[in-house]
């Protein structure tokens, strides 16, 4: 199954083979040099906005991928071939969610809105609807639960969705590359509290409805750093003065 699994995750490539050798070249948007300094993105506020966003964002990612299939076994009842269908439909709805709402953002900047309004919003209906749906995932019976999870799915991509795109339009090509790296190594810290603390929580308590209220709070400080902590989603001028300066990107 590794091996299946690894050779179908190459599939992409012809296709992006074809489609990126059939774009216009890359116009050169900036002077050529060395970008600003780690110093200097470190100091960026929206930096750290979109690592807190990204933390908890993945906080919820890997609940669902290390537990889900057991609380749905083990605490819903559902046989394993029902799990399998539960889980797959609830990824593919999150898969499908980010086209539409890549293709929506799109559509509704193209047509005059601001950018920062979009994709913020976004992230707070994102944010909202999936903590609505950890709790009604905890309160609310054997099936009622199957779909609300399916629910998270669909509404958890209206953050993830944005998760790289808000980062690279402020970073900009000269720190895409530095602030992602910062920003991806301090959210998937995550990955190494939200199974463990699940593990213990559902050992000492004997149900999941404590973990799934953690996820649904973290998942809402997730969407109040996306609106709160980052600021315009516009490319950056780190050869401005203020590019120096601490906590320069105010909302």
């Amino acid at each position: 199954m590794f091996i299946v699994f690894g050779l179908c995750g190459l599939l992409w490539i012809p296709a992006w083979l074809y489609v990126s050798r059939r774009s216009e070249p890359l116009r050169q948007v900036e002077p050529r040099g060395e970008g600003p300094t780690m110093k200097q993105i470190l100091q960026h506020r929206s930096l750290w906005g979109t690592s807190t966003a990204h933390f908890c964002g993945n906080f919820s990612n890997y609940f669902m991928l290390t537990w889900i299939p057991y609380y749905l076994v083990h605490e819903r009842h559902w046989s394993l071939s029902q799990m399998a269908v539960i889980a797959g439909i609830t990824y593919l709805l999150g898969g499908t969610g980010q086209i539409v709402c890549g293709s929506l953002a799109d559509v509704f900047i193209a047509r005059g809105f601001s950018a920062t309004l979009v994709r913020k919003t976004s992230c707070g209906i994102g944010a909202v609807g999936f903590a609505g749906c950890m709790i009604g995932c905890a309160y609310s019976s054997d099936a009622a639960s199957a779909l609300w999870l399916m629910l998270a799915g669909a509404l958890g991509s209206f953050q993830g969705v944005n998760v790289y795109t808000i980062s690279q339009t402020i970073a900009g090509p000269a720190a895409t590359g530095r602030w992602v790296g910062v920003q991806n190594m301090l959210g998937n810290i995550s990955g190494l509290i939200a199974p463990a603390l699940t593990g213990i929580l559902v050992d000492r308590t004997g149900n999941f409805i404590l973990p799934l209220l953690i996820v649904a709070g973290v998942a809402l400080c997730g969407g109040a750093a996306w609106i709160f902590m980052v600021g315009k989603c516009e490319r950056y001028d780190w050869s401005s003065p203020e590019s120096a300066t601490p906590a320069v990107a105010a909302a």
